[in-house]
């Protein structure tokens, strides 16, 4: 059952549901590999808790979710690829108090590496986000782009660790290294 699941080798993904109001089945996950968590269009959804996850390997997103508050993921210190809130009108929290890097996610083909997620952060449509703080206690490096906008923030307290927005993967234009729209005074 999902109750003693763990490990999940490829994506979870929640969607277009009315009736799942949280991922409280997922409280023993620990790891997700070689995929991405997805939250869409969930009517219902009202937070995200994973209390024992330790590492994402392609990304997370939670977008058009119109009753989630808040996504907390305490023990997440490994994270890969995109984090992504979009469309969450009255999101008020996201907390990945342990994540230091959000790093590319890279595959091997034929001895080569290729990047098939870049470590980007993006926050957007989320007005009732008034605050970063608590939020990225340690993130000191975005190895993708930065895109914040449409939020309640009036500044990037609980940054302050931030020191590098590096794009190494290419994957924004340059003037997108650190692109924050509609940022309230």
């Amino acid at each position: 059952t999902l109750l003693n699941c763990n490990t999940v080798q490829g994506s979870i993904l929640i969607h277009d549901s009315t009736d799942i109001v949280d991922v409280g089945a997922l409280a023993q996950l620990t790891s997700i590999n070689n995929g991405y968590f997805l939250a869409f269009n969930n009517a219902a959804l009202e937070n995200i808790q994973l209390p024992a996850l330790q590492s994402l390997d392609t990304g997370f997103a939670a977008i058009d979710n119109p009753l989630l508050t808040d996504v907390n993921l305490p023990e997440v210190t490994t994270f890969k690829g995109d984090l992504t809130m979009r469309n969450n009108p009255v999101q008020t929290q996201i907390a990945i108090p342990k994540v230091e890097v959000l790093d590319n996610s890279d595959i091997i083909i034929e001895g080569e590496v290729k990047v098939v997620s870049f470590g980007n952060l993006i926050l957007g449509d989320v007005p009732a986000l008034t605050t970063l703080e608590g939020g990225f206690n340690a993130l000191a490096e975005i190895r993708g782009f930065m895109w914040i906008f449409n939020t309640g923030l009036a500044n990037f307290n609980g940054l302050q660790l931030l020191t590098n927005i590096d794009n190494t993967g290419g994957a924004g234009q340059p003037n997108a290294l650190l692109r924050a729209v509609k940022l309230n005074p």
